[in-house]
């Protein structure tokens, strides 16, 4: 009972509201790192009852793994570009999450390491002065 009125209380995340075509994005995010298998969606978080809404951009096993945190910023920077500027309701969110994920499979187990880089969209609008 208290299961159901928990999930009652929890706010539906926001989904993207995307301005190209889904498919075109997610090929654009595949060869952007090469990577086996990548998504986007919403989430939403509470943290000290403060409600976040996050643009959560996962990048599934890449083929080249980036080595060190800098590289890894630099792919995330450039993949959480990408993806803003590919989506209408950028401003519904108060974090863009990218996460790279790799699955390593041992038998008939298998384990992931997961690591994020998280920004805000102020940083993102930063960047892309930057880069102009």
């Amino acid at each position: 009972m208290l299961q159901m009125a928990l999930s009652c209380a929890m706010p539906e995340p926001k989904k993207p509201q995307l301005s190209v075509d889904e498919e075109m994005l997610m090929s654009a995010l595949k060869q952007s790192g090469e990577y086996e298998k990548v998504g986007v969606f919403g989430e939403t978080t509470f943290y000290n009852s403060t409600e976040n809404s996050s643009l959560k951009i996962v990048l599934m096993n890449p083929y080249n793994e980036p080595v060190n945190y800098e590289a890894r910023y630099a792919l995330a920077r450039k993949t959480a570009l990408l993806t803003i500027n590919s989506i209408d309701n950028k401003t519904d969110y108060d974090y863009i999450n990218v996460e790279f994920l790799v699955v390593k499979k041992n038998g008939v187990s298998s384990h992931g390491v997961k690591q994020k880089v998280i920004f805000t969209l102020d940083e993102l609008k930063s960047f892309r002065r930057e880069s102009l």
